[in-house]
Formats: structure tokens, C-alpha cells, sequence
């Protein structure tokens, strides 16, 4: 048995800090809240962010 990462093991931060920028697909402007996680830690790290929805949090200036 070999210990690679598989998509359900793979923590979706690493996805995040490989990424250029993160697309949130926001489908009528709601975000759950493992995504809201998810868009504080690209937030925190840098990365721009787009929403294919309206956005509902709080965007910086």
C-alpha cells in the first residue's frame, strides 16, 4: 500500500497554494461554509478571486 494523496485525501489548501488565482462557482451568489474557509485562506495567502455569482462575503477594498 502506497501512501500518495487521492482527491478525497488531498487537503484542498494545497490546491489553493498551486493555483494562480481561485474561481469560486457561486451558482445564485451562495457560498457553503467549507468554501468560505477555503476563500479566507486564499485570501490570507494572496491569491486573487473571482465568483462566477454574485459574491456574498465581504470583499476587501
Amino acid at each position: 500500500m502506497t501512501s500518495e494523496c487521492t482527491p478525497t485525501t488531498a487537503r484542498p489548501t494545497s490546491k489553493i497554494d498551486l493555483a494562480d488565482r481561485v474561481l469560486v462557482v457561486n451558482p445564485g451568489g451562495y457560498v457553503g461554509e467549507s468554501t468560505s474557509k477555503e476563500i479566507a485562506y486564499a485570501r490570507a495567502t494572496g491569491k486573487p478571486i473571482s465568483f462566477t455569482g454574485p459574491a456574498s462575503l465581504p470583499l476587501p477594498p
